[in-house]
């Protein structure tokens, strides 16, 4: 039997520990890289008469073994007012949670929305995440979308590797349901000869 130092079954075994250890690092890679979060902002029908306050929900799809993910989403405060935002949905809570709804920034028509848990989370996907509350103010479709600024759209697996991510707009589309009532006059016989004028 040939001699093998030991020197070299340790070189060797750890050349194949490398080997293994980049396969599984480009496994969970191509993994990530096939792997998309989609962020979608529904579109709900108000009535153009309502200034009730209602919801626009915000979904997720794609949301498998995420560490982290954050957005900001904008609105048109000529056209919607906001109210309130809804708790988050419980199975994305012991986590780090941050809503930046401060006056200054709802003003402006935007929400800032941070969530980040070390050892990750998985959704079903359109699962609802929460929920926004306006009262329309008037305009035609307004639209609610996800925005870069203040904080950027950005979502990570449990690994901290960057997901590709799609977007949604939803908003508030208005809904002219109110009958119109039409008021025809009284009917008016006249007697004449010729062209004769009829006032009524």
């Amino acid at each position: 039997l040939a001699f093998i130092p030991n020197c070299l079954i340790i070189k060797t075994m750890r050349n194949i520990l490398l080997i293994l250890t980049l396969f599984v690092s480009l496994a969970f890679s191509r993994e990530a890289m096939a792997q998309t979060v989609t962020l979608k902002a529904d579109t709900v029908s108000i009535s153009c008469a309502s200034s009730d306050t209602f919801l626009i929900p915000i979904s997720v799809s794609g949301f498998q073994n995420v560490g982290s993910f954050q957005f900001t989403l904008m609105w048109d405060t000529a056209k919607l007012d906001y109210a309130y935002t809804t708790p988050i949905i419980p199975l994305l809570l012991g986590a780090g949670v941050d809503f930046d709804s401060n006056t200054t920034q709802i003003n402006q028509g935007k929400i800032a929305f941070l969530w980040t848990k070390t050892t990750g989370a998985s959704l079903p996907d359109e699962s609802i995440i929460f929920n926004l509350a306006f009262r329309r103010v008037g305009g035609n479709f307004a639209p609610l979308m996800f925005v870069n600024a203040p904080v950027p759209i950005e979502v990570a697996n449990v690994n901290a590797d960057i997901l590709p991510v799609t977007t949604v707009t939803g908003g508030v589309k208005p809904v002219d349901d109110k009958v119109p009532v039409i008021v025809c006059p009284a009917n008016v016989t006249v007697q004449g000869v010729g062209a004769t004028p009829v006032s009524g």
